[in-house]
């Protein structure tokens, strides 16, 4: 008895075991004893079954064990547009596939202007490439963007060579030109001149002519050769007043551009206007 309960132990998913005898009839089904010596093996017990496919975990098509005859193998593709065997033998997302239309993260780059401490840097945000062009199981980007082509990196294209150099453009798809900054744009310890330097001199020589007003620079006067101060108003008047109230003569004229100091429109020395850049003659 404790044998024939072994053996059904091991053949529940036969469908139990046979205590009666055979039938006589030749149609009927074998005694169970007959069924077990027919599926014994040469240990005593019955053989272990041969691999076959699984049925699907998630309503999708039939999976085969990855370690079974003519299971897929673990990361290769599966034969399905951005799929590919996984680790446990299920279908998995794949990042690319040869058969998603192609995909030019490039499109997406971009130039930015940067302040670095003071020093303009033209840079580029560059998306990665190739693309990641798999969204789903069997679907595809059909345009560029950050999921398939991640996060830009930032990249230096052309560093400034000094506070009183800037760049045109370098924004978008525009590339940067280098530039001097106008002349007036203020530096560390003084401001631009001519040429894209900073003048630190500018202050000293013309901060007690210049008083409560912005010194936007210094230098020599290209008509007469006279050295001058040139300083920034906001008081209404023309450009003969605020020299002629600081002891000395208008050289030169502007409209205030964007930023005290940054020259506009240029005017006669007698135009007033809100803001203006003068030119004064600088005192002896």
């Amino acid at each position: 008895m404790s044998r024939r309960l072994a053996l059904c132990a091991a053949l529940v998913v036969a469908g139990g075991c046979a205590t009666t005898a055979a039938p006589t009839d030749p149609d009927a089904e074998a005694p169970m004893d007959a069924l077990v010596a027919g599926r014994m093996d040469a240990t005593g017990l019955p053989p272990i079954a041969d691999a076959m496919p699984l049925p699907p975990r998630d309503g999708g098509a039939p999976r085969v064990d990855a370690a079974s005859p003519g299971g897929c193998v673990p990361g290769q593709p599966t034969g399905r547009l951005c799929e590919v065997c996984g680790d446990n033998g299920r279908p998995a997302l794949a990042d690319d596939d040869v058969n998603c239309p192609p995909l030019d993260c490039s499109a997406l780059d971009a130039y930015v202007l940067v302040d670095d401490e003071g020093i303009a840097v033209c840079s580029k945000d560059v998306h990665r490439q190739p693309p990641q062009r798999c969204i789903a199981l069997g679907s595809c980007h059909q345009a560029p963007n950050v999921t398939a082509c991640g996060q830009p990196t930032r990249v230096e294209v052309e560093r400034a060579a000094g506070p009183c150099q800037s760049f045109e453009g370098c924004v978008g798809a525009t590339p940067g030109t280098a530039t001097a900054a106008p002349v007036g744009t203020p530096c560390p310890g003084g401001v631009c001149a001519v040429g894209g330097v900073c003048d630190t001199n500018a202050v000293d020589r013309c901060g007690a002519f210049a008083g409560d007003a912005p010194v936007c620079g210094a230098g020599v006067h290209e008509a007469d050769g006279d050295r001058y101060c040139q300083i920034a108003v906001d008081d209404g008047g023309s450009c003969i007043d605020a020299c002629a109230a600081r002891g000395t003569r208008c050289q030169r004229a502007w409209a205030a551009g964007e930023g005290a100091c940054i020259v506009g429109a240029d005017l006669g020395c007698g135009d007033a206007a809100p803001a203006l850049v003068c030119r004064c003659a600088e005192p002896t």
